[in-house]
């Protein structure tokens, strides 16, 4: 299900943070797109920051922004980042 694919990960909401809100599953969305720091987007690929680190060294990975010394990705670059690495098995003629 894609909606449960692109919840964000939880985290506790400053004045800076963005609103956000209860969902019916009780997960919690931001209102507003917004930037997941490099925890956030380990969290959501399900892999560790040290891995997003590799991969922007090695250029490749997602898309990311940086913001001075802040490292930022957007949710629908990740999103896409997902699906574009989606391996589909061939399955033999039946």
């Amino acid at each position: 299900m894609m909606s449960s694919l692109l919840r964000l990960p939880d985290r506790a909401s400053g004045p800076a943070e963005g609103k956000i809100q209860q969902t019916v599953d009780g997960s919690r969305n931001r209102l507003s797109p917004s930037l997941l720091n490099e925890a956030e987007a380990a969290d959501f690929l399900h892999c560790s920051v040290a891995l997003l680190r590799k991969q922007r060294l090695m250029k490749s990975g997602p898309s990311y922004i940086n913001i001075g010394r802040l490292v930022r990705y957007e949710l629908h670059d990740l999103a896409a980042f997902v699906d574009a690495n989606k391996h589909i098995p061939l399955r033999p003629a039946a």
